[in-house]
């Protein structure tokens, strides 16, 4: 993938855009609106009103919005952008407008934060987590090993006064050190989500204050009959491989599945009643267990966009992280749709991410396929549309100015070429991208998602004036 970001400005000399005669989705799961006229200036949104003419002026440009409808830009909750800017590339490219990192370094992404809103770099707005919090053992060696609640107050205040937006804890995580870290984080003001512990239950994380679950696996777990028994043969197996990433996947999946054997109705429906009443957050990553369940199109068009030697890898991994058969795999896979639909049902906060880059999990792409699965499950166009615009702006604490199309918020929005309330895999027929009041052309896009293939030759460029892409 390309090393580089393009830094693409506008065509024009005054940041203001008029969109006329849209059908506007605001993002609050409201009814569509006809015939609306949106303005931006100096990156946000300053006026929203009924469709009449407006004239292209030599200070404003006028997009003619007629036959296209107007969503708020998405969100892909859970990513990992891992230092390397071609991911902003894709992911804006296909509507991506904000992002939470779910691991890196914080002055990468400072950095690149400050970058785009200043527009000299093109890129969602970037909420940071910094390095994983994970057991002294860690399953990832770029995490933070933590063996005692003092090392786990230490380092919330740590990552507190380096501004990271959020905390991501693990799968290791000591018990005494997570409540102590659950605690300290409710003092200083700082969220923290992730996985939940294997020695901790989702309840037990729900009462600390945890913002967001991560996957459906701890939700298994926390709604199985046999939860006590599974916990500690998964603690026993962990304890015994030493943290090894491929075989703590292994054993972890087929613990997954076993909870889902055993399902219990009370006791889940318990805690989804405590996940509501908190407002904590799931977030399934359904894409990625489409792929753990053995199920990934690995003849994706998006793919080409990973290099080779990647996708190989890919492939070798996804064909030895599964211990189930065939029959097994669909199984799990659908009663985990279930499961989601089940939970939002039940009043359960949901959020749309994709743990991209996992194994054929391509950033950007994979989101609408996470909306698609999300719908899948049973949800509404609508809801899912909010669930990832509204809902993961208020899993960060960003719902005041990001989210929805509402005067006065930042101006990042998607003209769609079909209606995505019809069909959400029209959320892929993206026509314009505006994000943070940047204006990226059809022909732009094409140039941003041209430049990030792998044998492009456009790569050794550092910039790229939309002005030459137009």
């Amino acid at each position: 993938m390309a090393a580089i970001v393009p830094q693409l400005r506008h065509v024009f000399s005054d940041p203001t855009l008029v969109v006329t005669h849209v059908a506007l989705f605001d993002g609050t799961g409201a009814p569509l609106q006809r015939d609306v006229n949106l303005a931006v200036s100096k990156g946000r949104l300053v006026s929203i009103s009924g469709g009449t003419d407006i004239r292209e002026t030599r200070t404003t440009r006028v997009v003619d919005g007629r036959g296209k409808y107007l969503i708020p830009g998405l969100w892909d909750a859970h990513v990992h952008v891992g230092g390397d800017p071609s991911y902003l590339t894709l992911l804006v490219a296909n509507g991506v407008t904000a992002l939470r990192d779910m691991e890196g370094s914080l002055a990468v992404d400072q950095d690149w934060r400050h970058r785009i809103a200043e527009q000299s770099m093109i890129g969602p707005q970037i909420f940071a987590s910094g390095p994983i919090l994970d057991g002294p053992q860690p399953v990832w060696p770029t995490s933070r090993a933590i063996s005692n609640p003092e090392q786990a107050k230490q380092v919330v205040d740590e990552l507190s006064q380096e501004k990271a937006d959020f905390l991501k804890v693990y799968s290791l995580l000591p018990r005494a050190a997570y409540f102590a870290l659950a605690e300290e984080a409710n003092r200083v003001g700082i969220r923290f989500a992730g996985h939940v512990p294997f020695s901790v239950t989702v309840s037990e994380a729900v009462a600390a204050g945890q913002a967001s679950i991560e996957h459906v696996g701890d939700i298994w777990f926390s709604c199985s009959s046999e939860e006590e028994k599974l916990r500690r043969e998964l603690l026993d197996a962990v304890s015994s491989m030493q943290a090894n990433p491929a075989k703590l996947s292994h054993v972890y999946f087929a613990t997954q599945v076993a909870a889902a054997k055993s399902f219990g109705w009370k006791k889940a429906t318990l805690l989804f009643s405590s996940l509501a009443q908190h407002k904590t957050f799931v977030v399934p990553t359904l894409v990625v267990l489409k792929t753990f369940c053995g199920r990934a199109d690995t003849q994706d068009d998006s793919l080409r966009y990973v290099p080779l030697e990647v996708r190989r890898e890919w492939g070798r991994s996804v064909a030895s992280c599964s211990p189930l058969d065939t029959e097994e795999n669909e199984g799990y896979f659908l009663l985990s749709l279930s499961l989601v639909h089940t939970m939002w049902t039940s009043g359960v906060k949901i959020a749309a991410g994709t743990d991209a880059p996992e194994p054929f999990v391509v950033p950007g792409f994979s989101i609408h396929e996470e909306l698609e699965l999300l719908a899948r499950a049973g949800l509404p166009t609508s809801e899912v549309l909010r669930i990832a615009t509204q809902g993961s702006a208020e899993l960060v604490g960003a719902s005041e100015t990001m989210g929805t199309i509402a005067v006065g918020k930042r101006a990042d929005f998607l003209l769609l070429n079909a209606n995505p309330l019809e069909d959400i895999r029209n959320t892929r027929r993206i026509d314009t991208v505006v994000a943070g009041g940047e204006f990226l052309s059809p022909v732009s896009l094409q140039t941003l998602l041209q430049r990030s293939l792998p044998e492009s030759d456009l790569r050794s460029q550092d910039t790229i004036s939309l002005n030459q892409a137009d």
